[in-house]
C-alpha cells in the first residue's frame, strides 16, 4: 500500500485512459429481434402472417387475432402456452344477486340407497349411509343354539387312513420291531411227517424284524430253523440254514444230523438219508425254489416257503 497523505492521488496509467474514452458501436444490435416481444406488425394484423387488410377474428382469450382458421392452427403450437379464456367481469347487479343466492341455505338431500347386485343378497343393516370402499361391514352370524364352541364331526373309521408303526412314530421316520419269536411260533411243520419220518419239534434262531421307514414297511428275515424228528426209532435233526425273506427265489441249504449215529448200520443210514434228504450218500443238500419231492427235508422247506414266508411278508 502507498501512503498519499502528503500529496495528491496518483494519476491512472495511460493505457486505461485511452480505453475509457473510445466510443462503443451498438449498431450491430439493431437488427436483433426479440422473439418474446410482439412487433407492431403483429399487433395490428394476423398473429401468424401479419396481414391487416382482411377481417381479423379474435381468439377466445381475446389476446390475439387471425385472418383465417389455417393461420390459427399453424400458430396454436406457440400460442397454446398462454391461451386462457378471458374472464367475464360481473356487473354490480349480477354480483348482488349472486351474493343473495349464496346466503340462502341449500336443502339437504338424502343420499341414495346403496345398490345391491342380484347375486349379492346380503343387506347392510347398520345404517342408511351409502356403502363405500372405506365402509366397514360387520358379518352378522345367526344366533347359535349352544353358548360354547361346536364339536367337529369325526370322520368314520373307514375313511381314516391307516398308519404303519406305533403312535409315537407319527412322522414315520424309522421304527423296527423284532418278530423272531413270532417266526419260531408259526413254523407249523406238523404236516410234514412221512411214512418213515415223524416230526417232533421245530425252532428258529436268528434275526427277523419289521421296520417302518418313511411310512413304508420293510420286512427282513435271516433265521436258521432246526427241525427235530424220529425215523425208525432213530432220532436226529435237520438244520435249515440261512432261511431269508427271499427264500422263494433262492436255494435253501439243509444239513442232516443224527443224535444216535453210532447205533446206525451203513445200510440203515443210507435208507434214512434217502427218506430224509432224497439222496442216500449226502448229509447236506440244496433245495431249489421249484423243487418237488417226497423227502422230509423237501417237504419242510416247501411248507416254510408256502405258509411261513407269505404270512411274514404281510406283517405290519
Amino acid at each position: 500500500e502507498v501512503d498519499n497523505s502528503d500529496g495528491p492521488p496518483p494519476s491512472p496509467p495511460p493505457s486505461l485512459l485511452s480505453t475509457a474514452t473510445m466510443p462503443v458501436d451498438y449498431s450491430k444490435f439493431d437488427k436483433i429481434v426479440d422473439s418474446d416481444d410482439e412487433t407492431e406488425k403483429k399487433k395490428n394484423g394476423c398473429e401468424n402472417c401479419g396481414k391487416a387488410e382482411v377481417k381479423l377474428l379474435r381468439c377466445r382469450c381475446k389476446k390475439v387475432a387471425y385472418c383465417s382458421l389455417d393461420c390459427q392452427r399453424k400458430d396454436y403450437k406457440y400460442h397454446k402456452r398462454v391461451c386462457t379464456p378471458a374472464k367475464v367481469q360481473k356487473t354490480p347487479e349480477a354480483s348482488s344477486s349472486s351474493s343473495s343466492s349464496e346466503k340462502k341455505p341449500k336443502p339437504q338431500q338424502k343420499p341414495p340407497p346403496p345398490r345391491v347386485s342380484k347375486d349379492d343378497s346380503s343387506e347392510d343393516e347398520d345404517d342408511d349411509e351409502p356403502i363405500t370402499w372405506y365402509k366397514h361391514r360387520e358379518t352378522k352370524l345367526p344366533p347359535s343354539e349352544s353358548s360354547g364352541p361346536s364339536k367337529l364331526a369325526e370322520k368314520p373309521k373307514a375313511e381314516q387312513k391307516s398308519q404303519l408303526g406305533s403312535a409315537w412314530n407319527a412322522a414315520g421316520t424309522w421304527e423296527e420291531r423284532d418278530v423272531t419269536k413270532w417266526v419260531s411260533e408259526n413254523l407249523d411243520l406238523n404236516n410234514c411227517s412221512t411214512e418213515f419220518v415223524t416230526f417232533v419239534d421245530a425252532k428258529a434262531e436268528g434275526d427277523a424284524s419289521v421296520g417302518v421307514i418313511r411310512g413304508k414297511a420293510k420286512r427282513i428275515m435271516d433265521v436258521n430253523v432246526t427241525v427235530s424228528f424220529e425215523a425208525l426209532k432213530y432220532k436226529g435233526k435237520l438244520h435249515v440254514r440261512d432261511f431269508t425273506h427271499e427264500a422263494e427265489k433262492e436255494p435253501v441249504q439243509v444239513h442232516l444230523e443224527f443224535t444216535d449215529a453210532p447205533k446206525l448200520t451203513p445200510e440203515t443210514a443210507k435208507n434214512l438219508k434217502l427218506a430224509l434228504l432224497g439222496h442216500p450218500d449226502k448229509t447236506t443238500v440244496l433245495v431249489e425254489p421249484n423243487a418237488v419231492g417226497a423227502a422230509f427235508a423237501q417237504k419242510c422247506v416247501q411248507h416254510l416257503r408256502r405258509h411261513l414266508l407269505p404270512n411274514f411278508l404281510r406283517l405290519e
